[in-house]
């Protein structure tokens, strides 16, 4: 089949974005030879650089990973689109013309190093490579450009690649981008102007200014700086002035203070992070990677007199070392930790100053509720107000048989979030008798609920441990029946309907079984929990961290941490309840949604960790991603 004329120029875009050799290659590069931040001019606003293009390609394309994703449906599925199958025959085209694999093809262009940037004087995108190997490159563009010629010829029209002359160079040409040579360096760019401006720069490198040089400039110097500050060697890494996305954004709460937000919970969350977009000169972004772990770094310059007085409940008090959050409570089979500092009490009083109206009338709306659960006293005021800044949420995995609780059908992972009371608010007996109020005002709605919908009923229990206080809600055991046994499954390749295969789902009303909401009430924490078993463990942990003046302090401003392994048990112990919905609802034969199911469970089982942390200091501010894979020692 002949590739069409669209999957051609796709193609043939691609290669010109990848890089593929013009005409006029210098035969040795020249001793001088400019780097490519010298080539580029100092009005370019994003800037992408990979030294080592190979290397990053042989570690994507040979992951141990890639084997697993490729047996995903969903990669199976993109293989059936039409327009990749398009793609597939223009590169086996180019392949069986050229002699040259598409992947070696990819390693000659680019494989001795890799550049991206886009300049905001002529709206231009250009991209630099060094070719590892000339000959394999050239064999590739002749080959794109027979084909391109050819395709043209049968179609009946004109030739639709064209050549330029400039200053002694030579290039191709393809609309308005053009593809040459500078040196050893290969270019594409997008807009002629752009094009011009670079090759001058090469060929008067020697006697230009300096401060025409993208290296030269102090906000890309101050950028370099700080990387190699960090001390680890970066795959990528890329640079981006804020002040254009700035001028662009228009009337975003992001970037322009005069626009209120929609969202408390956005500010509460990602609020941290308005000071330097809305000051910060640049950010720049790396990526270090290798088999077994990926850490990817967003960071940009810092200023604590960024932060606007309404956003004072994110970050601690001038004086104080460190971002504020405490180290994270792990019971056993911690799945997800989370610690961060948050003020909640100074971010409820924030709120007509963050938010627009209606997002500011439905806080106070809220507040005025939850004070008919708190014996009148008030949610921001007087809950909040009693609560320590340091916050910790927690998730993690259920063992129903040592709860003494029937094993649901579908079996939830338990969570809590625990919060560190502030030492005058938590000595008086009036706090506790509030929140034991609000409990068990919380239960008797449930069970109101509950009765209604055929639920069995909750009874509150208290337990008394020293000075902390448990309180808790479970279903009456005389009503808990363990629920009925799974239909027995059809044999395999059963075409019946999914009813008769034995994948039906197990009916719902034991979900409840996943819950027994407690509290916990102490001299220093309140901790609200979704079943006992958690309470009681993170009661202990609690009491041997003691005061938030005595647990351990971390760095970060919020920390997040991921376990892989306790959420592959989760999947696993959930497997009959996945296979059953993939089935129904996907329309799956058993036994390919069962290959769908352990795939997923599979590739969480390659994964030991993530972490995404937050950590601001006087300087900087920086946002980090860190995934660890099996394959680590």
């Amino acid at each position: 089949m002949r590739p069409s004329p669209f999957a051609f120029a796709r193609m043939f875009s691609l290669t010109a974005a990848l890089l593929w050799v013009a005409s006029a290659r210098a035969a040795e590069p020249a001793a001088a030879e400019p780097i490519a931040a010298e080539l580029l001019p100092a009005s370019t606003v994003f800037y992408l650089e990979i030294e080592h293009p190979k290397d990053l390609l042989a570690l994507v394309l040979d992951h141990p990973l890639r084997q697993r994703l490729e047996q995903s449906p969903d990669y199976q599925k993109a293989l059936d689109d039409p327009k990749f199958k398009e793609f597939r025959a223009v590169v086996a085209a180019v392949e069986q013309r050229s002699g040259v694999p598409w992947r070696k093809a990819l390693e000659a262009t680019t494989g001795g190093g890799l550049a991206v940037a886009f300049d905001a004087d002529t709206q231009g995108l250009v991209v630099l490579a060094r070719a590892e190997d000339p000959k394999a490159a050239d064999a590739v563009r002749d080959a794109l450009l027979g084909l391109a010629r050819e395709d043209a010829v049968t179609k009946g029209n004109p030739d639709p690649v064209g050549t330029e002359q400039y200053r002694g160079l030579t290039a191709y040409k393809v609309g308005d981008a053009l593809v040459g040579n500078l040196g050893s360096w290969v270019v594409f760019c997008s807009k002629p102007d752009l094009a011009q401006a670079l090759a001058d720069t090469f060929l008067d490198h020697p006697n230009l200014k300096q401060s025409k040089f993208l290296a030269a400039d102090e906000e890309f110097l101050s950028a370099r700086e700080g990387a190699k500050a960090g001390g680890t060697k970066s795959t990528a890494w890329a640079f981006v002035r804020l002040a254009p996305l700035r001028a662009h954004a228009g009337p975003n709460p992001l970037f322009d203070k005069n626009t209120k937000s929609e969202d408390g919970v956005f500010e509460l969350i990602f609020g941290a992070l308005i000071g330097p977009l809305r000051n910060a000169p640049y950010a720049t972004a790396s990526l270090a990677l290798d088999k077994a772990h990926l850490k990817l770094s967003l960071s940009s310059p810092n200023d604590p007199k960024w932060v606007e007085a309404g956003r004072k409940f994110l970050f601690p008090p001038p004086g104080e070392t460190g971002g504020g959050a405490v180290k994270p409570l792990r019971p056993k089979g911690t799945i997800l930790s989370v610690s961060t500092y948050r003020d909640l009490a100074g971010w409820w009083a924030a709120a007509p100053d963050l938010l627009n109206e209606g997002a500011a009338a439905k806080m106070a709306q809220a507040d005025s509720g939850l004070s008919n659960f708190l014996g009148g006293k008030t949610f921001g005021g007087d809950v909040l107000g009693a609560i320590q800044p340091q916050i910790n949420l927690v998730v993690a995995s259920q063992d129903f048989k040592a709860a003494g609780v029937p094993e649901p059908t579908i079996k939830l992972p338990a969570f809590a979030a625990m919060f560190r009371l502030k030492e005058k608010q938590a000595a008086t007996a009036q706090l506790r008798k509030h929140l034991r109020l609000a409990f068990q005002s919380v239960v008797t709605l449930t069970n109101l609920d509950g009765a209604a919908k055929g639920r069995p009923m909750l009874s509150v229990t208290t337990e008394k441990r020293g000075n902390t206080d448990i309180l808790s809600a479970s279903y009456d055991a005389e009503m808990m029946e363990a629920p009925e046994p799974a239909a027995p499954r059809a044999e395999k390749g059963d075409k019946a309907n999914p009813d008769e295969r034995g994948v039906k789902p197990k009916p719902q009303q034991d979900l409840h079984f996943n819950f027994s909401p407690a509290v916990v009430i102490s001299r220093d924490h309140l901790i609200l929990c979704s079943t006992r078993q958690l309470a009681e463990e993170l009661a202990d942990l609690a009491e041997k961290e003691g005061p938030v003046e005595k647990a351990e302090k971390v760095p970060q401003n919020t920390l997040i941490e991921v376990s892989a392994a306790p959420l592959a048990a989760v999947l696993r112990a959930n497997r009959e309840q996945l296979v059953a919905k993939n089935v129904l609802e996907k329309g799956q034969a058993r036994d390919a949604a069962e290959k769908e199911v352990e795939l997923l469970t599979r590739l969480v089982d390659a994964v030991r960790g993530a972490k995404l942390s937050l950590t601001p200091t006087d300087k900087t501010m920086t946002l980090e991603l860190e995934i660890t894979t099996q394959s680590a020692k």
